[in-house]
């Protein structure tokens, strides 16, 4: 993967060769082929992994793991990193995942096991998308794991709600972004007791 992406770069051909089988014998092919290589890196491993489990080359990952004398936490944390990569627009953002580690990747499938979560995140990979200034796949991913803190930061729930005390009315008002209005329709002089209560009603409200 990393050296198709290396080629396409830098406008290079790549030699391929063409094996004939299904998508088990292939899925084996490669795996077998990557553990020749000196410098695959972890998330091509975990990759290769997810494709063996896939494709049903190993009915379970303590199988897998037996055969190539891993531990199964390696296996399903490799085949859980690897998951989100068959997300379209996550694949499409993170042009280049073999640079990302294991653990990062893992962190944003656990993430995207949230359905309001995994929401938040594919929006921001379709902003990263749309961006002409392409960002690294590090710093894609970076984004992708903070856009859930940002947007429970930056999101309150609406306030639009008519506080009384005595012969005073005022309208509380809360957009999205957090920010907060006060409007007055009628205002007399309030004793301390109201202006506590007053006070009391409006925090209340915005809870």
């Amino acid at each position: 993967m990393r050296r198709r992406w290396a080629c396409e770069v830098l406008g290079r051909p790549l030699d391929i060769k063409i094996i004939e089988g299904d998508d088990q014998a292939i899925s084996l092919e490669m795996h077998i082929e990557n553990q020749e290589r000196e410098d695959l890196t972890p998330t091509e491993e975990a990759i290769s992994y997810y494709q063996l489990i896939q494709y049903g080359v190993y009915a379970t990952y303590d199988e897998l793991a037996a055969h190539w004398g891993v531990s199964k936490s390696k296996v399903s944390k490799g085949v859980k990193a690897a998951s989100v990569l068959i997300e379209p627009h996550i694949k499409d953002t993170l042009i280049d995942p073999t640079v990302l580690s294991v653990s990062a990747l893992g962190n944003l499938a656990n993430l995207m096991s949230n359905a309001e979560n995994k929401k938040v995140i594919i929006k921001a990979a379709k902003n990263l998308k749309s961006q002409s200034v392409k960002k690294s796949s590090k710093a894609c991913l970076d984004i992708l794991l903070n856009s859930v803190v940002v947007s429970k930061k930056e999101t309150y729930q609406e306030v639009n709600q008519k506080v009384k005390v005595g012969d005073t009315q005022c309208k509380v008002k809360r957009n999205m972004k957090g920010k907060v209005s006060i409007e007055f329709d009628s205002f007399n002089e309030l004793s301390n007791d109201e202006i506590f209560s007053l006070f009391s009603s409006v925090q209340a409200a915005l809870k």
